[in-house]
């Protein structure tokens, strides 16, 4: 039997929370993964949008070759803070390269800050983000968690009158480069685009998109004053408690995620006191078989 017909259906999932978010066990990072795993993982990715993979450590080359094994890795934005040795991938938190713990005002350690606000990776592209794959390399004792919410169960749960007053609506996404840390951020300029507000996405469901809260985006055909105003209804609708699922980060954790079902929130932690690392890619697309 070949090894792709072996692993083939072998993994197994844990409910996360009662809307999305699984665990997944049964993936051996240390080999290659296999076609038929992968497909079972997008397909969950797609199912789910939230999965949790845990235990061991994942090196940078495991890490790389795990995001192609599902899609095109797309390069970080903030190309200043990405690994030296790998620069596919983006270190987050507040250790440098050589292992020294990082002043608690540089731009490295300020940057995940920008992340706090609830957003979809890359929704400032014209091809937003589709996967984000998070690794925990070092996790301070308390706090620095990541939030998720489903913006699937959020959009399904709205009333049919706002339903219909947000159909047909797009807002603008800049890049959000308004977030007070964000002085010596160095990313490329990106022409604004516009997305609808109710985003189709593949399996025949609709999400809710909503521009990062740092970067102005306004909704197109309607005042300013109604766009911040309706924004700020689906903004605190769609991040009710229901909708949320705490991750509680364990070393070795790696978290993957469907960035067209789901928006999260990067937690702060007390970076005078502890250490935080994770290394973060990306894909834009999934793989074509």
């Amino acid at each position: 039997m070949s090894t792709n017909a072996a692993q083939e259906n072998t993994l197994r999932v844990r409910p996360l929370h009662d809307l999305f978010g699984v665990e997944v066990s049964g993936v051996d990072f240390s080999k290659p993964i296999p076609d038929a795993t992968a497909r079972e993982i997008l397909d969950l990715a797609d199912r789910y949008f939230v999965l949790l993979f845990k235990g061991g450590h994942l090196s940078e080359p495991q890490h790389v070759a795990f995001t192609q094994a599902l899609g095109p890795i797309i390069p970080p934005v903030e190309r200043a803070f990405a690994s030296t040795s790998n620069d596919m991938l983006l270190r987050l938190g507040n250790v440098a390269m050589d292992g020294s713990k990082l002043p608690d005002d540089s731009a490295a350690a300020n940057y995940g800050d920008a992340g706090e606000p609830w957003h979809s990776d890359g929704s400032f592209k014209t091809e937003p983000n589709y996967l984000t794959i998070l690794h925990a390399l070092e996790i301070p004792p308390e706090r620095g968690d990541t939030w998720y919410a489903s913006t699937v169960a959020a959009y399904e749960a709205l009333p049919d009158a706002t339903k219909a007053r947000i159909a047909g609506l797009e807002m603008s996404h800049p890049y959000p480069s308004q977030h007070k840390k964000t002085a010596d951020w160095k990313a490329q300029q990106f022409e604004e685009v516009h997305h609808p507000l109710a985003r189709p996405i593949p399996g025949g469901k609709t999400a809710l998109f909503l521009a990062h809260p740092k970067s102005n985006g306004k909704i197109s055909g309607i005042s300013s004053e109604e766009s911040d105003a309706l924004l700020a209804e689906l903004y605190e609708f769609m991040t009710d408690e229901r909708f949320i699922y705490k991750h509680k980060w364990e070393l070795g954790d790696t978290l993957l995620w469907n960035n067209r079902g789901v928006v999260h929130s990067a937690r702060g932690w007390d970076k005078a006191r502890h250490r935080r690392l994770l290394q973060r890619s990306e894909t834009a697309a999934a793989r074509s078989f």
